[in-house]
C-alpha cells in the first residue's frame, strides 16, 4: 500500500445546512498558515457546512488503475471556550454530494490549537471509492459542521484541512516490458 502526500483544498465555501449560522473567511481553511475560517453556532445548535473541495489529486499522486484503500482527513482547529464546541457532522464528498459515514467525533475541541485526524489507511468512510471519484475531480472533498452545546454563543476556528489517500497501485504488466517485446 502507498500513500499520497497531504493536500489542501482548492475551494472553500459556506454551504447552507438549513437556516443555521454561516462560516466566515472560508478561504483561510485552505492552507496551513495563521489565518482561519470560523463559525459561531447558535445556543445550543449546529452551524452550516464548511465545504472544502478540489484537493488537486492527479494521476501523478494516484496512478491509473489504483485501488483506493483508505482516506485520512486532518484539521487544525481550536474553540474559544473548553467543553462547548465539537463536530456536529463530517462527510466526504463525491460528485453526487455527501457520501458514506458521518465521521464526526463527539470529543470537545481544545482551547489551544490542535490537529485532529479522521479516517485511516483502511477507512473508506463507509462507502466505495473509484479512482475517478478522487483523481482530477474538483468535487471530491469534505463537509464539516460544528456544534455548540452551551447556552451562550461560542466560536470554533479551522486553520486548515488536508486530505491524503492510501491506495494500492496496479501490478506492473511484465508483458509490456522491452524484454518481451523483442520476441
Amino acid at each position: 500500500m502507498e500513500v499520497t502526500g497531504w493536500k489542501g483544498a482548492g475551494t472553500a465555501v459556506n454551504a447552507p445546512r438549513g437556516d443555521k449560522t454561516d462560516w466566515f473567511d472560508m478561504n483561510n481553511a485552505k492552507v496551513d498558515d495563521n489565518d482561519y475560517a470560523f463559525n459561531v453556532p447558535g445556543k445550543p445548535d449546529y452551524g452550516d457546512w464548511l465545504r472544502l473541495t478540489d484537493f488537486g489529486f492527479g494521476e501523478g499522486d494516484i496512478p491509473s488503475g489504483s485501488t483506493i484503500d483508505g482516506i485520512e482527513v486532518q484539521y487544525k482547529r481550536v474553540a474559544d471556550f473548553a467543553d462547548f464546541i465539537n463536530d456536529s457532522a463530517m462527510y466526504l464528498r463525491k460528485t453526487s454530494g455527501q457520501v458514506g459515514d458521518n465521521n464526526a467525533s463527539a470529543t470537545k475541541w481544545a482551547t489551544s490549537k490542535e490537529t485532529a485526524t479522521y479516517g485511516a489507511s483502511d477507512d473508506k468512510w463507509g462507502t466505495t471509492w473509484a479512482e475517478s471519484d478522487i483523481v482530477d475531480n474538483s468535487d471530491f472533498g469534505i463537509d464539516l459542521s460544528i456544534y455548540n452545546s452551551d447556552d451562550e454563543l461560542r466560536c470554533g476556528w479551522v486553520y486548515y484541512c488536508q486530505i491524503r489517500i492510501y491506495y494500492t497501485a496496479p501490478a506492473a504488466d511484465h508483458r509490456k516490458s522491452s524484454f518481451f517485446k523483442m520476441f
